[in-house]
């Protein structure tokens, strides 16, 4: 639930501010983007980890209560050094790095303050959230945490640093899941067939005539 509101608002937020890209296009052109070293990636992502897991902790979402906070806060941190990432490039000044600094813990506060009252309110209704996990769900979410791991150092400092073709082509389809999504949508639909009741109501319905 909590995903679908976020990616409804996202879109609607794309949709209605696409007229801007006018805007843009007639604005003076932006300065150069600085490249990105490890050591700055680095400080971003433990800067962001350690927002995202501290504000985690004082909502009460700690490892030993939710073994998955290993690979949501993963994500979060890397979204979060995304941003504070920006500002590295971009060469802005100490007191708009602190502003993106406090709009990440934000960014972390609301996250969390929604995931807390998401459990709460469908806390009747949704079985409670495991607070132990097996060796393959352990994998599982350590292979999560990896993967964004991996494609944030690549898409922030590998590639703007190195004109390799392979990485370029690498990166691409690892962008992509390495198309995965089909197959198991298709393996998915076959174990479990989809009813689309309404449809077949109205096809029905629509032979008749």
């Amino acid at each position: 639930m909590l995903h679908l509101l976020a990616h409804s608002l996202y879109k609607a937020h794309a949709f209605l501010s696409s007229g801007s890209i006018v805007d843009q296009l007639r604005a003076p052109a932006p300065a150069a983007r600085q490249s990105v070293t490890p050591a700055q990636w680095l400080m971003a992502l433990a800067v962001s980890a350690l927002i995202s897991f501290g504000i985690a902790s004082l909502w009460g979402i700690t490892l030993a209560t939710e073994p998955a906070l290993i690979a949501l806060g993963t994500i979060l941190s890397v979204a979060l050094a995304q941003l504070l990432i920006s500002g590295q490039t971009l060469a802005i000044g100490p007191s708009l790095l602190l502003r993106l600094g406090g709009l990440s813990a934000l960014v972390a506060t609301l996250y969390f303050g929604l995931h807390t009252l998401f459990a709460f309110v469908y806390s009747a209704v949704l079985s409670p959230i495991p607070a132990s996990a097996s060796v393959f769900e352990y994998a599982l979410i350590g292979l999560v945490a990896v993967v964004f791991l991996g494609l944030s150092l690549m898409q922030s400092v590998l590639i703007p640093r190195c004109d390799a073709a392979w990485l370029r082509r690498l990166y691409v389809h690892i962008y992509n899941g390495l198309y995965i999504d089909l197959p198991v949508e298709r393996l998915v639909y076959r174990i479990w067939p989809a009813r689309f009741r309404g449809s077949r109501q109205r096809g029905a319905g629509a032979a008749g005539y």
